[in-house]
């Protein structure tokens, strides 16, 4: 299966760089993980090893039934085939045992996700995001370098830059 562009896909499937995501969210059986765009379920599988609980949720149908079929008997992951930005809206409400969100985020909603993270501020402990390298360097940035973004976000956060992904 291919990355859809236009729903900004990417599938993480390189098992080094998995592992990184998901220790750098320093997930334990304690926590109950938000994945956003759970893709072929790599970085699920992988959380739901390391998790209490994972709450996946793939806006692409598409991809539903390929996630079951790679997931098999994983008990503890809900798939939820929906749109994240509309989830996090109502994260609190509908999923208030979340505490934490590991995720390689679709390339097209990143900023506006980005935006969402802070109205559940409260609510997660730790947010472990693969984001392109040219937006994580751009939050990052500190004064004078800082934008917008890196401004309004490190005011809500303690942003750190883990790793670089090769784009292969």
């Amino acid at each position: 299966m291919k990355p859809n562009k236009e729903l900004g896909q990417n599938f993480l499937v390189d098992e080094d760089i998995v592992e990184e995501l998901v220790g750098a969210g320093e997930v334990t059986k304690e926590d109950v993980v938000l994945e956003i765009g759970s893709g072929l379920g790599f970085v699920t599988k992988k959380l739901a090893e390391a998790a209490g609980e994972v709450v996946a949720v793939e806006i692409d149908s598409n991809l539903i039934h390929i996630l079951q079929n790679n997931l098999g008997t994983i008990n503890n992951v809900t798939l939820i085939n929906d749109d994240a930005l509309s989830v996090l809206k109502d994260l609190t409400k509908i999923y208030p045992k979340i505490n934490k969100t590991v995720s390689s985020i679709p390339f097209q909603i990143t900023s506006p996700l980005l935006h969402e993270l802070v109205g559940v501020k409260d609510q997660l402990k730790l947010a472990s995001l693969l984001i392109q390298k040219e937006v994580a360097e751009r939050v990052c940035a500190k004064t004078p370098d800082s934008n917008y973004m890196a401004t309004f976000l490190q005011t809500f956060f303690e942003i750190s830059y883990v790793i670089d992904v090769p784009n292969t």
